[in-house]
């Protein structure tokens, strides 16, 4: 009888770890409890091994080629400057919106803050004492996404020196948006990144947050975390561009936790990280809170975007509608995971989630896996996933009409992303997206 010998297979190589984490030692601030927090956040991330594809929610997710020992962190030192600062963006827009901006370098952190007296609206570091924020809401730091949640999210809040904080009071409603500008300044630079977000009850806001790269070529690393809080009646009008450097690994953990009544309208923007790891949960926690959360996409050349969504209808008449679209070129991976959970409490909730693609590239790959977790009868749930191709009969339509290949494709591919646009509210947000964003990316693309 013939033998056959097993040859083992040889298991990847474990990351090294980044080159700062044994030495790094925290810089105490003014707040105990955000002191705490690091510290627990430090302890987390040490302990944890970088995920695999055997970790939970990194399924066919590889860190393969992710250089973590030639990262540096930003030095500690921090200025805020209380001026309006003009940001990157078409002064049309810009005079119609409160400016802000945050520069991060191997030089420290500088802040723009624009003029908000009078506004409801408080602004700042959590670690400037110049800026007095409720006691309630700075101890919601840390406690929305925890930093046990995974070694990215640990990563942010153990290493960043700093929270920044946006809290609106009490039946304050903000007429113009705010627009804050995140900026990247650094080649090999590590960026970890912490956010709140806070509405108090009835409040309003529109809030735009560009992250950028001072270098479209800078190999950076960032590991963020996002925390949202609306009370009852809040209403936000979140869109978030992510124009981070094409050589940058972007991992990002975002919560929105709605009370009664509160809505949700969120747009995001995903084209130019090399690497994006994107987690998205809404709790619907609140009766007759709503989450209209829309995303577009657009990886080219060798880019590999993952996006996970969270729906969780946690109260009575709970509505969330989430849209995806995606516009997939050159060798560009994209892998969306979406899931509606409804609890047995959450009575008529409605959830919807769809994911449209379309590729324009055989080499793209592209996943798309909705899911849904119903534990009650009386609910309104569905979804809906789409992988398309430029259709030869439209392209032979456009080219009777006298619209040549090129410019047909760039018309069929205009009016898919059109469909994500026009779920943006305000008519001059849509338009800044389209001018400032969307047409530089299609002349890359197409």
């Amino acid at each position: 009888m013939k033998q056959t010998t097993s040859v083992p297979i040889e298991a990847s190589k474990p990351m090294n770890e980044f080159s700062f984490v044994d030495s790094f030692v925290p810089v105490p601030g003014h707040l105990s409890f955000l002191n705490d927090l690091q510290a627990r956040a430090l302890e987390t991330y040490r302990s944890l091994p970088f995920p695999d594809e055997t970790t939970s929610g990194w399924h066919k997710v590889s860190l393969q080629g992710l250089s973590s020992q030639s990262y540096h962190l930003p030095a500690t030192s921090i200025a805020c400057e209380p001026e309006r600062v003009g940001v990157e963006l078409a002064t049309k827009y810009a005079k119609q919106m409160l400016c802000c901006r945050q520069i991060v370098s191997q030089q420290g952190r500088r802040v723009n803050v624009p003029a908000i007296q009078g506004t409801g609206l408080s602004f700042g570091l959590s670690s400037d004492p110049a800026v007095a924020f409720p006691e309630k809401i700075i101890q919601k730091i840390g406690q929305i996404v925890p930093a046990v949640s995974d070694k990215f999210t640990a990563f942010g809040y153990a290493f960043a020196s700093t929270s920044t904080v946006f809290y609106l009071a009490e039946d304050q409603v903000l007429k113009a948006p705010v627009f804050y500008q995140e900026i990247q300044q650094g080649n090999h630079l590590a960026v970890p990144s912490t956010t709140l977000i806070y509405l108090a009850r009835n409040s309003s806001a529109t809030l735009v947050r560009q992250r950028i790269s001072d270098d479209p070529s800078h190999d950076q690393f960032s590991a963020g975390v996002l925390e949202v809080h609306l009370e009852e009646g809040a209403h936000l009008d979140l869109l978030d561009l992510n124009g981070v450097s094409s050589q940058s690994w972007d991992f990002q953990n975002q919560k929105v936790i709605l009370e009664k009544d509160a809505v949700l309208n969120e747009f995001t923007l995903l084209h130019s990280p090399g690497f994006s790891k994107y987690r998205m949960q809404a709790d619907l926690a609140g009766k007759g809170s709503q989450a209209n959360i829309t995303g577009l996409f657009l990886p080219a050349g060798k880019q590999r975007f993952y996006m996970d969504t969270h729906q969780n209808h946690l109260g009575e008449n709970t509505v969330s509608d989430l849209q995806y679209r995606g516009v997939m070129d050159g060798e560009s991976q994209s892998r969306w995971e979406g899931m509606i959970y409804v609890d047995p409490k959450a009575l008529r909730a409605d959830g919807y989630q769809a994911n449209h693609n379309l590729i324009l590239s055989r080499s793209a790959k592209v996943d798309a896996i909705p899911g849904l977790e119903i534990l009650t009868d009386d609910v309104r749930c569905s979804h809906g996933v789409t992988v398309t191709n430029i259709d030869p009969e439209q392209q032979f339509y456009l080219t009777s009409r006298g619209i040549p290949g090129k410019e047909g494709v760039e018309l069929i591919v205009s009016g898919f992303i059109q469909k994500a646009l026009d779920r943006v509210s305000l008519d001059s947000l849509r338009q800044m997206i389209a001018e400032e964003f969307i047409s530089r990316i299609n002349k890359t693309m197409l």
